[in-house]
């Protein structure tokens, strides 16, 4: 039985009439002109049988006329569901967020409600996937206050996790993945995907913080359960994250041991994460001193080539930035501008340190002294004015200093480190006045 009525009568009469089908000609033999009439007045209720006699009749869906023509088939929601997900798992970010906006849109009805969580999730994961982390985060929050047993609730936390992480919101992210990581350890599932996860989102959240000491611990211990997985893609995340770890401590030799033992781990192997762990052993050669840029250069060329098609391009940028740095130090500054200004195309957001940076590098790139360089170097100050407090806003103001001074321009260069110093934890010390003796 079809409710309400009215409703189901208004949506007949619009399809019949669409199609230019009289009321006699729809009733056949089966049924009279009247019946239908009733129908369209909501005045009857049709059965199943008629329902269907009706649909066949117009060539439509069922599902049009109990709900409506833009709801889909229970079949044909799961099916879009599936082509949705190999959308975004092959990298067509576009065509998957298309889907899955549809999916999403789609009205209440009881037979979609199973699937909704899934559609919820998939919509947050491409749009984190496209850049969009703030309004992923909004879909990835609705999905994580469900069942508490649902695998899928706790996908949908770590997605929180990682939000609040890029976002810069990092005592959220703790707030969100402390108490997932001791709920992991207190039924030993650390050592699945799901604990391999947050604990190196936490490391790096830890990182950010500055707390060191801590990263680094949950770093070898993201390791350890990656390894006991045999999961190439945790793996590689967990390689990643021990590396950077390392490095932040000022522990580059240990840093690079770890990203080169990864890559080895790893042989053959083509997943993103394994273009990440390249991506950032490329980084860490030019932190090297001297660096070591021809090797850096091959080693982010052929992270690069590793990635999927960009989806919000966050990596890629990342790749060009490092890469346009590399042959800045190769003397080749206008590769490094072309590749630069690529990245600043590709990182859209710079409200994140991640859009930040390629912007530094290109006001680096562009040749001293010139207007456009200039320019360049101020939009980076105002940007940076407006960052928030965490480590990596601190390196990016040390970094901008650096580039001050390299141009003479000193007392602009010292505000600047003063500013890294203070969004790091170091106040300014205020000396109290030189004491001068009263004159005899």
């Amino acid at each position: 039985m079809v409710e309400p009525a009215e409703a189901f009568g208004r949506r007949l009469r619009e399809l019949r009439q669409r199609r230019g089908v009289s009321q006699a000609d729809l009733a056949g033999e089966e049924l009279s002109p009247s019946y239908v009439s009733r129908l369209e007045a909501g005045q009857r209720v049709p059965t199943d049988a008629v329902v269907r006699l009706l649909a066949r009749r117009l060539d439509c869906r069922v599902e049009d006329l109990l709900f409506g023509e833009n709801v889909a088939a229970p079949g044909d929601v799961e099916l879009e569901l599936r082509h949705a997900e190999l959308a975004l798992r092959s990298g067509a970010a576009q065509d998957a967020l298309e889907r899955f906006e549809r999916l999403a849109a789609l009205p209440s009805q009881p037979h979609l409600e199973p699937l909704r969580d899934a559609i919820e999730y998939g919509l947050a994961q491409t749009l984190e996937a496209t850049g969009a982390h703030e309004t992923a985060l909004r879909h990835y929050l609705a999905v994580s206050r469900g069942d508490p047993e649902s695998a899928l609730v706790h996908q949908a936390t770590i997605g929180v996790c990682r939000c609040y992480l890029v976002c810069g919101d990092l005592a959220r992210c703790l707030e969100v993945g402390e108490p997932m990581y001791r709920w992991l350890s207190e039924i030993g599932a650390l050592s699945t995907d799901a604990g391999a996860e947050v604990t190196a989102v936490l490391s790096t959240a830890y990182q950010e913080r500055g707390d060191l000491t801590t990263a680094q611990l949950l770093a070898r211990e993201a390791l350890e359960q990656a390894e006991q997985l045999a999961d190439p893609m945790a793996i590689a995340r967990s390689y990643r994250a021990a590396s950077l770890a390392a490095h932040e401590r000022g522990a580059t030799g240990e840093a690079l041991r770890l990203a080169e033992r990864g890559l080895a781990a790893l042989a053959g192997e083509s997943a993103d994460e394994v273009a990440r762990l390249r991506i950032t052993y490329g980084t860490l050669l030019l932190r090297e001193t001297p660096p070591r840029i021809d090797e850096a250069i091959a080693e982010l060329t052929a992270g690069r080539q590793l990635l999927r098609p960009p989806l919000d391009g966050g990596e890629h940028a990342n790749c060009l930035t490092e890469l346009a740095r590399a042959q800045l130090y190769a003397g080749d500054r206008e590769a490094a501008v072309a590749a630069a200004s690529t990245a600043v195309e590709l990182a859209r957001d710079p409200r994140l340190p991640a859009g930040v940076r390629p912007r530094l590098v290109l006001a680096a790139a562009l040749q001293p002294g010139g207007a456009e360089a200039d320019e360049a170097a101020d939009e980076v100050r105002l940007l940076l004015e407006s960052g928030g407090t965490t480590r990596g806003w601190a390196r990016l103001w040390r970094e901008y200093g650096d580039l001050l001074a390299a141009r003479g321009r000193v007392a602009e260069a010292l505000a600047a480190y003063d500013q890294a110093l203070s969004r790091s934890g170091l106040a300014a010390m205020s000396w109290p006045a030189p004491v001068v003796p009263r004159s005899q």
